[in-house]
């Protein structure tokens, strides 16, 4: 890939440096001075980088031929970092932003001819807090869009990082967006509500927490072991893909919480349901977890 500037200080920023390094492809970096700045710019010294970043002023940059510009800031920041780096007088072949949501308009100040987005469906922990660096961007899936030109570089930085990539087009984002919360967002909240389930219960959380992360972890290597071709239900396990109501029952006994409890009833009768549909219930077995699934002590 040509020459790169990626603008931002936050987590997907520092880990694009790293990794557009680490890939023998170098990138120019600018940000607003902040004590996140500096930590990223110190972060970076202590990497084992072959051909390191290199970080210019924004009157440097405007003089500089940039072929792709990488807006790597928050979605309600794009704009008007666009419109900052537009008044400054820099310009680009080239002009992307990484927010999943978001459409390319905000791009459109007079950054570029040719503007698009490339978003990573990857949970980006901060790497500055890492003890052992491994980019999550690698085999991730990079949502693209925009005019032809921005999306054909943003296929080949994709590519560059280890990601495969895909077109997800304006009016498709919402859908794609709200998908990605759901697996990255909303399962903090059941983890969250499992840990402290279990610690209203006696239990010692520093040991329940190591354990119920690690399920996680199996769990979604369960479902990674499912073929392409069938369901990813068929790596379900546990009480609702047992048929097992009284087990479902006593969980909603014990948990305490009411939102919790009907985070818990609602997820299980949307599983119940889809194994059904599914096969992998009958419909007797998935109307008998429903009527089980019903929570007479729930306040919601």
């Amino acid at each position: 890939m040509k020459q790169v500037l990626i603008v931002g200080a936050g987590r997907l920023a520092a880990t694009l440096l790293a990794d557009l390094a680490a890939a023998g492809s170098p990138a120019l970096w600018w940000a607003r001075p902040s004590p996140r700045r500096d930590a990223v710019q110190q972060w970076l010294a202590r990497q084992s980088l072959p051909s390191p970043p290199r970080f210019a002023e924004l009157s440097e940059l405007v003089d500089l031929p940039i072929d792709v510009l990488v807006l790597a800031v928050t979605d309600r920041q794009v704009g008007a970092v666009a419109q900052q780096l537009a008044d400054a007088g820099l310009r680009a072949a080239v002009a992307l932003h990484c927010a999943g949501a978001l459409a390319v308009e905000p791009l459109r100040v007079g950054l570029s001819p040719a503007c698009g987005s490339c978003h990573p469906l990857a949970a980006v922990a901060d790497p500055l807090l890492a003890q052992a660096r491994q980019s999550p961007l690698r085999h991730a899936l990079f949502a693209v869009d925009g005019d032809e030109e921005a999306q054909l570089a943003a296929h080949e930085l994709s590519a560059l990082l280890g990601g495969f990539s895909a077109q997800v087009q304006g009016p498709q984002r919402a859908a794609y967006h709200a998908a990605a919360a759901l697996i990255a967002n909303d399962w903090v909240a059941l983890a969250d509500a499992a840990l402290r389930t279990v610690v209203q219960a006696g239990l010692a959380e520093p040991l329940l927490r190591q354990g119920l992360l690690h399920l996680a972890g199996t769990a979604l290597q369960a479902l990674q072991a499912v073929p392409a071709d069938q369901a990813l239900l068929r790596g379900l396990t546990g009480a609702v893909a047992r048929g097992d109501g009284a087990t479902l029952q006593r969980h909603l006994e014990t948990i305490d919480d009411s939102q919790v409890r009907e985070l818990h009833r609602l997820a299980s009768l949307v599983l119940a349901k889809r194994c059904a549909q599914e096969g992998q219930l009958s419909p007797q077995v998935a109307d008998q977890l429903a009527a089980a699934l019903q929570d007479p002590a729930r306040d919601l």
